[in-house]
């Protein structure tokens, strides 16, 4: 097994969540914690992974509600919206762009978004017809022919056996002083570091989870500037008294709060 970040071969610590009893490894180098199995999984399965998706509060959502879009504009995308609606008709690629939710609130003309389970696809084509969807796998964005101004990967790296691969490849697709947008589950920081085996984004999707200095490290190495670093928490309703209580009981999951994910933006130099 080699670390899916830096590919270092030595791990000084093994562990199982405690959310799905998840085996981790952390590499001796990067500090990122890998998944020790990869698994690959099928996004089609619209009951599973759309209709009657489990949080790990134990909660089912079905995230292809009205509902759910509201929440997670205004909850879970932090400036990301914002940012990019400050520049004037961007193109712009959402690498892994799910349902669309992401896109569908963007004011420029030009919106693509990649996305591998086909009823993702047939859901964005049918809710938004404006977004020019590929139903391809990551990997995919080699052969797409454009070049964007800004190209998002929104909770995807920490899914994937090779992230290093997705940012070389956004990379070579990114216009002259285009800008990238990668949100991730953070760890190394505060949260992560109280609860440990108990940190709520340990799950069987996640196949490697980055610090901050690596994150950094992944930006840099490849011919990107941070122009912006973000941790969405107290402008959302996350931030509330409920979750502020479970930070006092580090024997359970914890909740979400600042510091469990974290947005970096880049600009190509």
């Amino acid at each position: 097994m080699q670390c899916r970040f830096c590919k270092n071969s030595k791990f000084n610590k093994h562990f199982f969540s405690t959310n799905e009893n998840i085996e981790y490894s952390v590499c001796e180098n990067c500090e990122c914690h890998n998944k020790s199995k990869f698994q690959k999984f099928n996004y089609d399965d619209s009951n599973k992974y759309w209709a009657n998706v489990k949080d790990p509060d134990g909660k089912i959502r079905n995230i292809t509600s009205e509902e759910e879009r509201n929440f997670k504009i205004k909850n879970w995308y932090g400036d990301v919206p914002n940012f990019i609606n400050s520049y004037d008709d961007p193109k712009v690629l959402d690498v892994g762009c799910g349902l669309g939710y992401l896109l569908s609130c963007l004011k420029t003309k030009y919106k693509f978004g990649l996305e591998p389970g086909s009823f993702a696809c047939e859901t964005i084509k049918k809710d938004y017809p404006d977004i020019k969807i590929f139903n391809k796998e990551n990997n995919y964005i080699k052969e797409i022919k454009e070049e964007f101004d800004i190209i998002v990967a929104y909770h995807v790296i920490e899914h994937l056996d090779d992230p290093l691969q997705l940012i070389k490849d956004i990379k070579n697709k990114l216009k002259k002083n285009g800008k990238i947008i990668i949100g991730t589950p953070l760890i190394g920081g505060l949260i992560s570091n109280y609860f440990g085996k108990n940190f709520r984004l340990y799950n069987k999707g996640h196949e490697i989870l980055f610090n901050m200095k690596s994150l950094k490290k992944l930006f840099q190495s490849n011919g990107f500037k941070i122009i912006k670093i973000e941790k969405p928490f107290f402008k959302t309703d996350y931030f509330n008294f409920k979750n502020i209580i479970r930070l006092f009981n580090r024997n359970k999951i914890s909740p979400p709060f600042y510091g469990s994910i974290v947005t970096v933006y880049g600009e190509l130099q």
